[in-house]
């Protein structure tokens, strides 16, 4: 948490803690903001959350633990995909990466975006990281233009060219690939009750289609 601190409001800031094993606690403070309502666009969501992860980006990862450590195990076509390509990741220029940027670790108001939670998954890892599962998350909300958008806004801001994020795609396409409907919940939970498990399956098949 004090690595993140330069986030300000953004964040989660360390009240107390424990480390008693019998009785762990940790207390802190509460970001504001709720989860997106489901008449937001995903457009806006992709640009105000490609502006968040350039300066999340910005952020010293060294010390973290690394990922990816290993290609993907199994043997799904869109998996077997990910195993050739592994090679290929530029695993270069490691940052601080959330490791589960989509929009419902996300918090907003009025349209805006006011803070990024969830941090237990935090590591230091190459940007494409976050950049695909983000693209995937705004596919699975219906909009593949937003993905779109939400790399150019990010090339944009951060001033660099990000080249082998298709690479990164089929990373998170193939990590989806057997558990895309087990995220159900995780979207009704932040209000979207139009989305199906068979409709996550669609969308995400779509997609991987066109990587």
């Amino acid at each position: 948490m004090g690595r993140l601190s330069s986030l300000g409001a953004w964040v989660p800031h360390l009240v107390a803690a424990s480390a008693e094993l019998d009785d762990p606690v940790i207390v802190t403070s509460r970001v504001a903001g709720s989860a997106p309502t489901p008449d937001l666009s995903p457009l806006t969501m992709a640009t105000e959350m490609a502006a968040a992860l350039v300066r999340i980006h910005e952020l010293d990862g060294s010390g973290l633990r690394p990922t990816p450590a290993e290609p993907l195990r199994g043997h799904a076509p869109i998996i077997k995909r990910a195993q050739r390509e592994w090679d290929h990741l530029d695993m270069s220029d490691a940052v601080l990466i959330h490791s589960d940027f989509w929009c419902g670790n996300a918090l907003w108001k009025g349209g805006r975006l006011t803070g990024v939670v969830d941090w237990s998954g935090a590591r230091s890892g190459p940007r494409g990281v976050d950049l695909a599962w983000c693209r995937q998350d705004l596919v699975l909300l219906g909009s593949p233009s937003a993905a779109e958008l939400f790399l150019e806004e990010y090339e944009r801001l951060s001033g660099a060219a990000v080249d082998d994020i298709g690479t990164w795609d089929v990373q998170a396409a193939a990590s989806a690939h057997d558990r895309v409907e087990t995220w159900l919940p995780n979207y009704l939970g932040i209000g979207r009750v139009d989305m199906t498990a068979e409709l996550l399956r669609e969308r995400l098949d779509a997609w991987n289609a066109k990587l």
